[in-house]
């Protein structure tokens, strides 16, 4: 081969790269970027699941839209999220639906203590609550991409509970609006923190308290501050992921259409991650020397009686289409 030939090979090796790389630096430069605020910590079930989302949009997208996760309230508040997706500040936002119950009763009815046990009943609510949550979100300009479920709810304490009047004069930490009036019928003062304000709040003697998962508990470190966990089986309350409805409506159809087959993706992938958390992260709290127990009869006959008090208040503020939705869901 002369050096003329080799030149000229090598100069149209040099161009294809150069191209290639243009080209890349084009659709780099082409892709949407989008804030996706959240409350939930770094390296918990709901932020490792929206890591995953974030991926698959990537891939099924072409690069077409790029997504950057802001976890532990980094971005907004928890009670800035909804807010700050309508003004523009994040696109995306992980909200947890009954801190929204002010929209429609509705968003917490997952909340509501006994009304849901376990997968199969979390489900089936979730499926009867879903239209009305994303018609509603639907007028404040939102919309509903997945339903991020999150594991069954307990008791932390650093004292062994046998009754529920032993919680009385204790601070608790909530994060919710239908949490705050559970804290007042145990006689427990509501203490509102976020979860990246839990360990700390809890130093600070700001709470004593707290119903939350086992995967919650793992995720604040409950150990620094409870000795036991009582499995109360409380409620599953769901988390969402909505956007933007006009961010939304103005990407590409494909990267549209990529976006909520990740999103389905996901809540799929949650109900998983919530079975496999219900069975690590007991373990994990165990091995950093807290007590799991399981409540007595006369316990579990206490919280049912609050439970039915809870309802009955719900039933009252969503009125007869709460009533329907709730005589469908036990028509099964």
């Amino acid at each position: 081969m002369t050096m003329t030939r080799r030149s000229t090979l090598s100069a149209a090796a040099g161009a294809a790269l150069s191209g290639t790389m243009l080209s890349g630096r084009r659709a780099a430069a082409q892709a949407v970027r989008w804030q996706l605020a959240s409350a939930s910590p770094a390296d918990g079930l709901t932020a490792r699941n929206l890591l995953r989302f974030i991926g698959e949009v990537r891939e099924i997208s072409g690069q077409g839209l790029d997504i950057r996760l802001h976890p532990s309230s980094s971005l907004l508040r928890q009670a800035a999220l909804r807010p700050g997706l309508q003004t523009g500040e994040a696109q995306l936002a992980e909200i947890l639906l009954a801190a929204e119950a002010a929209l429609d009763p509705v968003f917490e009815m997952d909340a509501i203590p006994r009304l849901a046990r376990g997968q199969e009943q979390a489900r089936r609510l979730a499926a009867l609550c879903r239209p009305v949550i994303e018609r509603r979100l639907q007028r404040e300009g939102l919309s509903l991409l997945c339903l991020l479920p999150n594991p069954p709810g307990g008791l932390y304490t650093g004292f062994p509970v046998e009754s529920l009047a032993m919680l009385r004069g204790t601070r608790m930490r909530v994060r919710t609006p239908i949490g705050g009036r559970l804290a007042m019928l145990l006689g427990a003062t509501p203490a509102p923190l976020e979860p990246d304000e839990t360990e700390a709040g809890f130093a600070a003697r700001m709470a004593d308290i707290m119903f939350a998962s086992v995967s919650a508990g793992v995720d604040v470190r409950a150990w620094t501050f409870s000795r036991y966990f009582t499995a109360f089986d409380l409620n599953m309350p769901a988390g969402a992921l909505i956007a933007q409805t006009r961010a939304l409506e103005a990407l590409p159809p494909a990267t549209r259409a990529a976006l909520r087959e990740a999103a389905a993706s996901a809540e799929a992938r949650g109900w998983t991650l919530v079975a496999a958390e219900q069975e690590a992260a007991p373990r994990k709290l165990e091995e950093q020397g807290m007590v799991l127990r399981r409540p007595s009869a006369a316990l579990e006959r206490e919280l049912q009686h609050m439970a039915n008090v809870m309802l009955e208040e719900w039933l009252a503020r969503a009125g007869e289409g709460g009533r329907r939705l709730l005589e469908t869901y036990r028509q099964g």
